[in-house]
C-alpha cells in the first residue's frame, strides 16, 4: 500500500491500481495484493504502474483547468462525483495520442485525433443528468448560435415535477488541452415558462480570444415559482452543464 502524494484525486480502479481513501489520506494499491511505495517508484515489475499513475495525475489536473474555465457555469457547488466523471473522459482522449510514449501521453495530442470530439460533444458534468435526459428537441449550433426552431417549452423540456419554468445559459470557452489553460466569454440566457407558447430560440455565443479547441457549454436548470419568486429546482437528476462540438 502506498500514500499519494501528488494530484491524484480518484476512487475506483485504474488497469491494475485501486484507488482510495483512507484515514483522510489518498492510497494507491494494486489489485490482488500489496506493494511498498520504494517497489512502485524503483521496481522492474511496476513500470505500467507508474506510467498510469503519471498519466492519471496529468489527467486529474487538466479536469482541474477544465471546471475552472466554465466556473461560472458550474456555480459554487459542484456536482457529486463531477472530477472523476470528467477525468475517465479525459483519460479516453489521452488514449488517442498515438505520438508520445507510455506514461507520456498528453490530452493535448489525444484532443487532435477525429475521435476526440465525439468523446466531448454532450459530455455532461454532471454524472446523473445526461442532456438528452432533459433537451428532447432537435437544436442546432450553427456561426455560434444555439438554435430550436418551433417548440413549445413543456414539448422541448423533461420538466421534473413541480418545475414551471426552464433557464437556459449558453456560452463559448477556448480551452488550450496542451497548456490546461482556458477561458470563457460571455453568455447569453432565456428563462422560459413551461406553459409557454411556441417559439423559436437563439442563444449566440461570444468566442472569446485565444487559441485552442472551441467548446460551446450549455447550461440547463430548473425553476419553482413560489410567492411571486423562481427558486432554483434542486434535484440533482434534472439540470446539466454539458459540452458541445459545432
Amino acid at each position: 500500500m502506498a500514500k499519494v502524494k501528488s494530484l491524484l484525486q480518484i476512487t475506483g480502479s485504474l488497469d491494475d491500481l485501486t484507488f482510495y481513501t483512507l484515514n483522510g489520506q489518498a492510497v494507491v494499491r494494486r489489485k490482488g495484493g500489496g506493494f511498498t511505495s520504494k517497489g512502485v517508484k524503483k521496481g522492474a515489475n511496476y513500470v505500467r504502474t507508474r506510467e498510469n499513475a503519471s498519466e492519471f495525475g496529468h489527467c486529474s489536473a487538466f479536469s482541474k483547468q477544465l471546471r475552472v474555465a466554465v466556473q461560472p457555469l458550474l456555480g459554487p457547488k459542484a456536482f457529486d462525483s463531477m472530477h472523476q466523471h470528467l477525468v475517465k473522459v479525459l483519460f479516453a482522449i489521452k488514449n488517442l495520442d498515438t505520438i508520445s510514449a507510455r506514461g507520456k501521453r498528453h490530452v493535448g495530442q489525444g484532443i487532435q485525433h477525429p475521435e476526440a470530439a465525439s468523446l466531448l460533444h454532450g459530455f455532461s458534468f454532471n454524472p446523473h443528468c445526461a442532456l438528452d435526459h432533459v433537451l428532447k428537441a432537435p437544436y442546432s449550433l450553427t456561426d455560434s448560435v444555439f438554435n430550436i426552431s418551433q417548440f413549445t417549452p413543456v414539448e422541448a423540456f423533461h420538466f421534473p415535477k413541480g418545475a414551471t419554468a426552464v433557464g437556459l445559459e449558453f456560452g463559448a470557452c477556448v480551452f488550450d488541452f496542451l497548456k490546461g489553460e482556458g477561458r470563457l466569454g460571455a453568455l447569453s440566457t432565456a428563462v422560459l415558462d413551461q406553459d409557454g407558447s411556441e417559439q423559436d430560440l437563439e442563444l449566440p455565443a461570444t468566442v472569446p480570444a485565444g487559441t485552442g479547441t472551441l467548446l460551446y457549454v450549455l447550461k440547463i436548470a430548473f425553476y419553482q415559482q413560489a410567492g411571486g419568486e423562481r427558486y432554483l429546482f434542486k434535484n440533482k437528476e434534472y439540470g446539466t452543464v454539458a459540452l458541445l462540438i459545432a
